[in-house]
């Protein structure tokens, strides 16, 4: 039997330099619902699978 590996989680900085973007940018993608984010506490988080779409 295989475990599956979660894929991991990374922070709005992170999502800013992979894109090249302003953090502040991220932020409004994700109030808009341009991007899919999980909030844990009060930071977001993101996959980077999904932030690559």
């Amino acid at each position: 039997m295989s475990k599956v590996v979660p894929e991991p989680l990374i922070f709005i900085a992170a999502v800013a330099q992979h894109l090249g973007v302003h953090e502040e940018s991220v932020l409004r993608w994700v109030k808009g619902r341009a991007m899919p984010a999980i909030k844990i506490s009060k930071v977001w988080r993101f996959k980077i699978s999904e932030v690559d779409r």
